[in-house]
């Protein structure tokens, strides 16, 4: 019985160590992520933090205004739970050329679960006459280490990001450095306008 149990320990530490999560789910690809247990657990918790009940602890702040010279603007928003742990955070900033975004979310006991990034490149930003739109996605384990990243990319078509919707998801084969920075250290970072 001691064989068995350490047999299945030494198979769970070999399932982390090789970058994904301790369980029985089968590998993840691009044709079922989106239905592995792994990934749907963090979908739902960041749909929860994104319904209107939370709106109560959502907190905004522009941290530079478009209307200085060079057009650029930075905002920040934060969700707090009851407890006062921030859960997400998202830093959005951009210029007449492009705007991009990151969204930090956080589980209940402050780890990092998911960054998604956006941009968005206007034809005036990028020197062709369509632009650009981009999305990633990078999925945490509760270590902290990255175990899945996607990314789908189109041309851009201005407000209602339909043609990115549309698109495609290809697997990011590279690995994605650890993100080491805390919720409060980005919600705080200073900026140059």
């Amino acid at each position: 019985m001691k064989t068995l149990a350490a047999i299945a320990l030494v198979l769970a530490f070999t399932s982390v160590a090789c970058g994904g999560e301790a369980s029985d789910d089968a590998a993840i690809t691009l044709e079922n992520w989106k239905t592995q247990p792994a990934i749907t657990a963090i979908d739902a918790e960041v749909s929860l933090l994104r319904a209107p009940p939370n709106a109560a602890l959502w907190e905004r702040k522009e941290v530079c205004n478009a209307s200085k010279p060079n057009k650029y603007y930075q905002t920040r928003e934060k969700v707090t739970d009851a407890s006062g742990m921030i859960r997400a955070v998202t830093v959005s900033e951009g210029s007449p050329a492009y705007s991009r975004s990151s969204n930090h979310y956080y589980d209940a006991q402050g780890r990092l679960r998911l960054i998604r990034f956006t941009m968005n490149v206007t034809p005036e930003g990028s020197g062709s006459s369509e632009g650009e739109a981009d999305e990633t996605l990078v999925y945490f384990d509760e270590r902290g280490a990255a175990f899945w990243s996607v990314m789908r990319r189109a041309p851009f078509d201005g407000i209602s990001g339909e043609n990115l919707l549309a698109a495609p998801y290809t697997n990011l084969d590279h690995p994605f450095p650890a993100e080491t920075r805390t919720p409060n250290v980005i919600w705080e970072a200073p900026t140059e306008c």
